[in-house]
């Protein structure tokens, strides 16, 4: 920019384009060390992450005391797939007539070519 706006002696401009040339391979080279190291950083957390982890210690007298609750939500689980099972029918119906006028409205649609 500053070249064009002047007019510079030969031995400037020289030194200019250098100068970019060489700001061009820091910036490249930057990048390359950057994305390394990111890598390295990824490949380190994966392996941080495979270590083994400790076992929480359970306590025995409270071990059976959720019985209660996994027999309520398998009671839920059950209710909601029969409540499920009887509105399939209706969502079936609805995806057909929803289809149905679809193909109807396609029906309606005619090109003519001439």
């Amino acid at each position: 920019m500053l070249q064009k706006q002047q007019n510079l002696d030969r031995d400037v401009r020289v030194v200019l384009q250098k100068a970019g040339r060489a700001i061009k391979r820091a910036n490249v080279t930057q990048a390359k060390q950057i994305t390394i190291i990111q890598q390295q950083k990824a490949q380190l957390e994966a392996l941080e992450l495979q270590r083994p982890r400790k076992r929480v210690a359970v306590d025995p007298n409270t071990r059976f005391a959720q019985i209660e609750s996994i027999r309520a939500t398998v009671e839920e689980s059950k209710r909601i797939k029969a409540e499920r099972a009887t509105k399939k029918p209706l969502w079936d119906a609805q995806k057909v007539a929803a289809a149905n006028a679809a193909l109807e409205l396609q029906d309606m649609c005619t090109e003519w070519q001439l």
